[in-house]
Formats: structure tokens, C-alpha cells, sequence
């Protein structure tokens, strides 16, 4: 108790300034008193410590970001038995979610691998994020759906006052556009896009959306180009009021879903519907619809609201599990930008029960899941970006979703993209725009390396543009290549690899580091 005193003590008395350079260690100590000795001699470089439990010597270590000389200098001390860098873990499971084997289309497009990646429903720096939904109708209390409902928090529920002056009264569950509050009517269609974006993940029951936890803004009665108008603007003031208020108002819409439409017209006949996605997309919000669920070319007979001109729009066709296009469903080459699992899916309906759910409208919300699922990755540059220049966050997803869909043959010349959503690509796509610390011309480039000279191990972490496999070499003085293994880069989290070196026997050596088209060299001697 009284070393535990102390070294509180000199907590409160030393450490009280954090900075964005700092890298947090788990370090164990030989007591407590070691630990304040340890606090005592090392004032330079410790910004502050943790006690980890009650009833050990090990400590939560914050130091200024240190090269890795630097860093065993600073633990080669008496006092510290063991330290190991703080670093993020990420979880490997498969929802278990009992119906979570009838949701083929998840696996196909990696949703299994990017899960492992994101912190769910909330970005890096724990804002809600928000998606919503233009339908007719919905069963909001559906179990796997209830807890990602989103609610308007300035609004009191049923107290017949329109409490946050938006012109809607009661709008605490979204809107249904005609009632002008959140009494939604009970269907079916709704309930099954909502389900396939975000029904609840990993709680036992029913199914996993494509985003475990998110927050699902309902809106209803979308059943006319009005009522479409209308629901749009609610989602945009939501957003226009997030983004003036820097997150203290409104909510961080990052897309729509809208599955419906009109067959065999064009957008030129509908300019205040087309504009809306320039209003969306200006603010930071993609907007996700389905071409008709009818075998012609869009590019031909037309189609709304896949025809609207709107840099901020993704319009989407269906697919099978066999990667074909479905059979009932539009194409363009021009109109229709990709094509994502729609035939046979399997979704949450009426009644708190699940069945199947086939057509573009199956498609789409996959789409608009997985731009909600960009935001939850750990990519400070696009969070940013979404708060200072929105229109550029939009452009990001947008691309990242578009350049890096799966090529099929029966998409190509039928769709722009030439191919089928898939996730895990997409987020590639996304880290190598986030990772964004090189400079145009460096393709890769080593962050930290050593320690030099070695003496058992060495620690290389890397910067890279182009997530590729790496080919790590190591060769003697004369030349000899002695070492070689492939190294996959991590996304989002700093890439390294640690090399066991007690084997080498003392003098000079060469590791070279390749992604196939640009190399990097460092020459380091052992001990």
C-alpha cells in the first residue's frame, strides 16, 4: 500500500500531458517501488503510467513514439522484468447468429475478412454512424433490428411537440413522410433492406447485417416522387445540422438506401429528384438505389432513378451466388455501376421472423451496408475528411466501393464497374488511400527498423502505397541470399515484422524489401 501511494503520487505530480506522437507498452516490473524508480529515471520519455489490475507489478506505459534503439535503451533498466508494445487486437469469429448459414452473399464478398477490421456501427473516434433507409413500410421492433434503430434525440417521443423545430412532430423513430411522425406502417420490404444493412450481429439470434451495429435512420411512405423529395431533405438537414454543429446536432448520415423506382424513364424528367443526390453528396452522404427488376438496358429505355446524373449516386443490379447476373434484372454500361447478391438472399420480415428476399432491392442494401462499414474502419483521414470537405469523404467511398469490385464476365459491358461488390477489396482500397503518410513519389518506405547493431531480433515496420505481398530477403557480405519469406502487409494498423536473428553469426548484412516493382534496402551489422 505504500509503494502504491507513492507511485500514485507521482502520477498526479508528473504526468499530465498527452500528444498525438505518444505508443503505449505493457511493461511488468519487478515491484511497485521499481516502478517508481523506474518513473524517477526516466522523466524524458514517459508521458503516463497505468497501473494494469490491482494486484500486479505491470503498468499501462505511455513514451514519446521511440526508434527502436531508442526504445530498448529506455527499458533496459534493473527495474523492468518484461515490456511488449500495446497494440490493437481484432476479433476472428463468424457471427452466431442461428440463420447466419442462409446469408451466402456475406462470405462472397468478404464481409467474414473486413469484420476482423472495424470497430461496428461507430467510427475511429466513436461517432454513431448513421444509414438511411427510403421504404414504404417497416417492423422496427423487429428483435434484430430494434437496437439499431436510430432516434432523434432532440425529439421527446409522444409528447405532440415538435421539439426540435424541424417541422415533424414525434420524428423520434425517423419519419413516415406522410403522417409527418414516426408512426411507420408494418411491411415487409422495409423490414428486409433494413435487415440485409444492419440487423444485429453476433447476439445468437436470426441474422447478421452487413454491419453488426448501426445506426438505421426509417424513413417511410417513400411512395411517390414527393414523399422521395421529402424523405431526402429529411436526411439531409439531419446531416447539414451534424456537419454546422460539429457532431453536437443532427447525425452522421454517411448513405441512403432507396430500393424502388419507375421503369423506362429518364432522369432529365426529373431534375428535383436527380438534384437531391447533388444535395446529399455535398454534405458527405452517398446515396445507394436498384435498377428495375426487369431483364432490358437502362442506357436504352431509361431508367429512375439509375438514370439521375449524380456523381454522389450508386446504382446497383443483382446477382447470384453463381456470380451471374440475375436473370430479372436492368443492365447499362453507362447507368448501372455494379452488380451485388440480391438472387435468393435471406433477410429479416414481419413478424420478428427471417425468409428469403430476392431482386435488386436484395442487392442494393449490400451496397449501401458496406459504405456505412468504410466509416467504422480505423482511417482517421476519411473521418476527417468527412467533417472539413465532405464532398471528397463521398468521392473516397464512393471509389474505394467502385475501383475494386470483382470482375464478371456477366457484368462486363453491362455494368460500369465491369463487376460484383466486394467488401474486403473495397477496404483495401480504403487503407491505401488512409495509410496516406508517403509521399507521391515513395511507394514504400521503411517506418522504423532496427535495432542496429543486432543481437537477436529485429523489428522492421513498414509504410506502404499498394497492399501486396512483400518479399523480405536478407544477404551476407558476399552477396549469398541467407534469409527470404513473404510478408502480407496489415490493414490499418502498422505493418511489421519481427525476424529472429540469434542464428546469425557476427559481421554485415544486406535486408532488402520488395513489393515486386519498388525495393528498399538496409545494411545493419550483428553482434
Amino acid at each position: 500500500m505504500h509503494y502504491l501511494f507513492r507511485f500514485s503520487c507521482l502520477c498526479i505530480a508528473f504526468f499530465a500531458v498527452f500528444t498525438g506522437t505518444s505508443q503505449s507498452y505493457a511493461v511488468e516490473f519487478k515491484d511497485d517501488q521499481a516502478a517508481a524508480d523506474f518513473i524517477s529515471e526516466s522523466r524524458n520519455a514517459i508521458l503516463d503510467i497505468k497501473k494494469i489490475g490491482r494486484s500486479t507489478s505491470m503498468y499501462n506505459v505511455y513514451a514519446n513514439a521511440l526508434k527502436e534503439h531508442e526504445l530498448v535503451d529506455l527499458f533496459n533498466s534493473s527495474n523492468v522484468l518484461q515490456y511488449e508494445k500495446n497494440r490493437k487486437v481484432y476479433t476472428r469469429e463468424i457471427p452466431n447468429d442461428e440463420n447466419y448459414g442462409s446469408q451466402w452473399p456475406l462470405p462472397l464478398i468478404q464481409a467474414e475478412k473486413v469484420w476482423d477490421l472495424v470497430e461496428h456501427g461507430k467510427t475511429y473516434d466513436d461517432r454513431e454512424i448513421v444509414i438511411a433507409i427510403l421504404d414504404d413500410s417497416y417492423q422496427i421492433t423487429h428483435p434484430d433490428l430494434i437496437n439499431n434503430i436510430w432516434t432523434n434525440n432532440a425529439e421527446i417521443p409522444n409528447d405532440g411537440i415538435d421539439n426540435d423545430q424541424n417541422g415533424y412532430i414525434d420524428d423520434y423513430y425517423g419519419l413516415h413522410v406522410d403522417t409527418r411522425n414516426d408512426e411507420h406502417p408494418l411491411g415487409s420490404h422495409g423490414t428486409k433492406v433494413a435487415g440485409i444493412i444492419g440487423a444485429e450481429g453476433n447476439n445468437t439470434i436470426g441474422i447478421a447485417g452487413v454491419n453488426w451495429k448501426i445506426k438505421l435512420m426509417i424513413v417511410s411512405g417513400a411512395n411517390n416522387t414527393v414523399d422521395i423529395i421529402e424523405g431526402y431533405n429529411y436526411v439531409l438537414e439531419q446531416r447539414k445540422l451534424y456537419n454546422e454543429t460539429n457532431g453536437e446536432e443532427g447525425a452522421f448520415v454517411v448513405a441512403t438506401n432507396f430500393s424502388a423506382g419507375i421503369s423506362e424513364v429518364f432522369g432529365s424528367e426529373f431534375p428535383m429528384w436527380c438534384g437531391m443526390y447533388d444535395k446529399l453528396g455535398e454534405h458527405g452522404i452517398v446515396s445507394v438505389t436498384a435498377v428495375d427488376n426487369a431483364n432490358y438496358d437502362v442506357d436504352v429505355l431509361g431508367d429512375m432513378p439509375t438514370t439521375c446524373q449524380s456523381e454522389f449516386l450508386i446504382t446497383t443490379t443483382s446477382t447470384t451466388r453463381f456470380d451471374n447476373k440475375a436473370m430479372f434484372s436492368a443492365f447499362g454500361q453507362t447507368n448501372v455501376d455494379l452488380g451485388a447478391p440480391g438472387d435468393d438472399t435471406f433477410s429479416t420480415t414481419n413478424g420478428d421472423g427471417y425468409a428469403e428476399f430476392t431482386g435488386t432491392s436484395a442487392a442494393t442494401p449490400h451496397v449501401a451496408g458496406a459504405i456505412g462499414l468504410l466509416y467504422a474502419a480505423n482511417c482517421p483521414l476519411l473521418i476527417e475528411t468527412a467533417l472539413t470537405d465532405p464532398v471528397a469523404a463521398t468521392r473516397i467511398t464512393k471509389e474505394a466501393i467502385l475501383n475494386s469490385v470483382e470482375p464478371l464476365s456477366g457484368l462486363s459491358g453491362r455494368t460500369a464497374s465491369g463487376g460484383r461488390l466486394d467488401l474486403f477489396n473495397a477496404m483495401t482500397a480504403l487503407a491505401e488511400i488512409c495509410a496516406g503518410t508517403l509521399s507521391s513519389r515513395e511507394q514504400l518506405a521503411f517506418s522504423s527498423i532496427g535495432p542496429n547493431p543486432v543481437i537477436d531480433n529485429i523489428l522492421l515496420e513498414y509504410d506502404f502505397k499498394n497492399f501486396k505481398d512483400h518479399d523480405l530477403s536478407i544477404y551476407n557480405s558476399i552477396g549469398q541470399l541467407i534469409y527470404k519469406e513473404k510478408v502480407t502487409p496489415s490493414l490499418f494498423t502498422t505493418s511489421e515484422v519481427q525476424i529472429d536473428a540469434s542464428t546469425l553469426i557476427q559481421g554485415m548484412y544486406i535486408l532488402t524489401f520488395s513489393d515486386g516493382d519498388n525495393q528498399i534496402n538496409w545494411k545493419f551489422f550483428k553482434n
